[in-house]
């Protein structure tokens, strides 16, 4: 099992950011994209391999590029 992911303060905050952009009907909103960031954040959990082999996998580069940057 994977460790979970241990967030800072900044951290915390900057994601929050992106999720309103990439998450919560944001202008970039997806599925996917609001579940992974929802899971960072809520979890600690990197779900990105999950969503990108799902069925419905519209988890955009973007938003993994962006959150890779914060973490």
């Amino acid at each position: 099992m994977q460790e979970k992911i241990q967030l800072t303060t900044r951290q915390r905050i900057d994601l929050n950011k992106l999720w309103f952009i990439f998450g919560n009907n944001g202008k970039k909103h997806s599925h996917c994209n609001h579940r992974f960031i929802q899971n960072i954040l809520e979890h600690g959990e990197d779900t990105e391999a999950f969503y990108k082999s799902s069925e419905k996998n519209d988890l955009t580069e973007e938003c993994i590029t962006e959150v890779r940057k914060i973490l």
